[in-house]
């Protein structure tokens, strides 16, 4: 092939760079005149050359590409659909969680602290599903949502500890019978108050849960205000004894404390900057001695108010501390009225067997998560990326062993197929080295398609070899 001829050929490969097809179509295209002229002796000794070499890459490229797949197969422990089915088996098995909670004995004596744990339960099941159905790589707010409800479960069950503690000292001692006569009055009063306060807590939960229009929403919360003042009310005609006025205190402020953060999200919806203080977080609060916690710490005012998301943690933190402190209350009253009967002991017994076995599950559950998280389900990301690199410096030398092919004239359509083959995967493979994370789905769909281009160049150039060579 003359060289003015060969020179155009490869000015137009070189224009249609990254489309194999047309360098094909060009080599091809060779006028079969000129495909007659045989090469000179230099271009042939070349050409043999060029074909040794590029049978020797050929056979590095092909086992680089065997090994990277088998790599790549072994990496199961990094893949989206292995974290999925262990999220499911995670989701599944603490169902047996919550079912020990829920076979715990709830009678008239463990049924307030047995409800504590259920409650627990049922809200890290819940994050657990949460996690399984929304899940997305690198996204950490699900997870995060399950170690809260960890804690609080981890919470719930010091305080179901320390109520049985507490319930077993009771039950000890017994109860003064005068005591007893004031707490069955006193229990007859508060079953009309507790009643009243159920419905303004399903009304406020209402509210939380319903999508309302803005100009919908004062009004509403004046409802609950006048709601939970119609519950003060009736607190307020609870007779007063000796040996409930601990009880009725906590109650009393409990419903205050609810009232408080109304008011504050009522004047929040009318835009009021200046709204009272309001308890922000009841763990704070410091318990009266001998009672259920009461105190209501002041928020930190920043001289403008908070926002409407804070007015509504408020009134949540307090309607949380009141439900608490409501069963405390139906604790005590069951403690005092049922500790001098022959079962309450052993109602308590039963119950601190069965809790220990739920306790001894939960803690299993939590430490077998806790190693899953801290080795992501046996992905190892170092080990990944220290292999992704050697992976990344053996197609580099595929590379250099490409550019060091012989570029006589008429070899040079086909080293620069070549050469554009291995600068494609050399690519592909330090995008995927710098940009690789487990779990995500299309993490190797930009590599898998630079190989498949990578393959046709180096057809194309092996096809265009082999018409040199049967000219010479």
């Amino acid at each position: 092939m003359p060289p003015l001829l060969l020179l155009l050929v490869l000015m137009t490969a070189c224009a249609a760079a990254g489309e194999p097809a047309a360098t094909a179509e060009l080599i091809q295209d060779t006028p079969s005149s000129q495909a007659a002229m045989p090469l000179p002796e230099s271009s042939r000794m070349a050409m043999e050359q060029f074909t040794l070499q590029q049978q020797d890459m050929g056979q590095e490229w092909d086992k680089f590409h065997v090994e990277f797949d088998t790599w790549r197969a072994g990496l199961t422990s990094c893949d989206r659909s292995t974290l999925q089915v262990a999220l499911q088996e995670f989701a599944v098995s603490f169902n047996g969680i919550t079912g020990l909670a829920l076979d715990l004995p709830r009678n008239a004596t463990t049924r307030e602290l047995a409800d504590i744990l259920i409650e627990a339960a049922e809200a890290e099941e819940a994050t657990l599903r949460q996690l399984r159905d929304r899940w997305q790589p690198n996204n950490v707010s699900l997870f995060e949502m399950v170690e809260q409800s960890r804690s609080q479960a981890g919470l719930a069950q010091k305080r179901a500890e320390d109520l049985a503690y507490d319930l077993q000292k009771d039950l000890e001692e017994g109860s003064d019978p005068e005591e007893v006569a004031a707490v069955e009055a006193f229990s007859q009063s508060f079953e009309v108050v507790e009643e009243a306060w159920k419905e303004f807590h399903e009304a406020y939960t209402e509210l939380r849960e319903e999508e309302l229009d803005q100009d919908e929403l004062p009004d509403r919360v004046v409802l609950l205000i006048e709601q939970l003042n119609g519950v003060i009310t009736l607190l307020e005609a609870v007779p007063e004894a000796d040996a409930t006025d601990d009880m009725l205190e906590s109650l009393r402020a409990a419903a205050e404390a609810e009232l408080e953060a109304l008011q504050y999200l009522s004047e929040s919806l009318a835009g009021d900057d200046t709204p009272p203080p309001i308890p922000t977080d009841p763990a704070d609060s410091a318990p009266a001695e001998g009672s259920p916690d009461t105190a209501t710490p002041e928020p930190p005012s920043n001289g403008m108010g908070m926002d409407l998301d804070d007015a509504y943690d408020g009134v949540d933190a307090a309607v949380s501390q009141a439900k608490d402190i409501l069963d405390e209350v139906n604790l005590s009253i069951s403690t005092t009225i049922e500790g001098n009967t022959g079962d309450s002991p052993a109602d308590l017994a039963s119950f601190n067997e069965d809790y220990q076995v739920l306790v001894d599950d939960w803690d299993a559950f939590h430490e077998r998560f806790s190693q899953w998280r801290r080795t992501e389900g046996g992905c190892d990301r170092t080990g990944v990326l220290q292999s992704l690199e050697q992976f990344n410096l053996r197609v580099n030398e595929l590379g250099r062993q490409a550019r060091d092919l012989p570029q006589d004239s008429y070899l040079l359509p086909m080293y620069t197929l070549l050469v554009e083959a291995a600068e494609r995967e050399e690519g592909a493979m330090r995008t995927l080295r710098n940009s690789w994370r487990p779990f995500n789905v299309d993490v190797f769909k930009a590599l898998d398609q630079e190989r498949l281009n990578a393959d046709r160049l180096r057809r194309q150039a092996a096809i265009g070899l082999q018409e040199l060579r049967e000219r010479s």
